[in-house]
């Protein structure tokens, strides 16, 4: 397909990592990426689902109409079973405060966790990506890594837009996931991978018939 004949895609977040992994979840060829600074970011909708299902269907849902038509959304947080009641995957963000930096968010995480050792510490990620168009929720997809554990300190190497992945650590491996090559993502059962297949999967199945009839309404 032709540059020109591309469909347009907003890439729905101001999140660095995000942006680039969403981008890589859908082929070039055919969609032309738009990102939120081309398009009014007005009254954008709090955060105020449960689920991170729910979360990236709202998000897909604001920035498709404000677009006016295909936009992608994502949200995805750190799962701790240790913590149990006193961890919500959903405010992995948002959970050491409002105005909080990403070196406050690891500090915190890593003194919730001083007492705890080994398999204690294990930790997987959910994340859940959709599509919406003109409004409406289109498609979605969700998915969970393999087990990690929360390390015992934070690794030099960092990730912008994704702070947990310095302090997420994959024992088999001896790696922090920022130190992970695309080949030990791919054992670690990454959910970036793992999306992007699925999506490549619908898109050359029955997606691209479902996105040439929404676009001939």
């Amino acid at each position: 397909m032709a540059n020109n004949e591309a469909i347009p895609l907003l890439i729905g977040t101001s999140n660095p990592a995000k942006s680039i992994r969403l981008a890589k979840c859908f082929s070039s060829e055919l969609f032309r990426f738009v990102f939120p600074e081309s398009v009014s970011e007005e009254n954008i909708p709090e955060e105020t689902a449960d689920t991170h299902e729910s979360i990236a269907a709202e998000k897909a849902k604001y920035w498709s109409s404000k677009g006016s038509g295909f936009a992608v959304s994502s949200d995805g947080g750190l799962k701790i079973p240790i913590l149990k009641d006193n961890w919500n995957s959903v405010f992995t963000h948002r959970f050491a405060g409002p105005n909080a930096t990403d070196q406050d968010r690891i500090n915190t995480l890593l003194g919730f966790m001083s007492n705890y050792s080994g398999d204690e510490r294990s930790a997987y990620w959910e994340e859940s990506v959709a599509l919406g168009y003109k409004g409406v929720l289109f498609k979605q997809w969700a998915v969970k890594s393999g087990m990690g554990r929360i390390a015992l300190e934070q690794s030099g190497t960092k990730i912008d837009g994704f702070w947990a992945a310095s302090i997420w650590v994959f024992p088999d491996i001896g790696k922090p996931y920022t130190e992970l090559t695309e080949n030990e993502l791919n054992d670690i059962g990454d959910p970036w991978v793992d999306i992007k297949t699925s999506i490549d999967l619908w898109v050359n199945t029955e997606g691209w018939d479902q996105i040439s009839i929404a676009l001939r309404q």
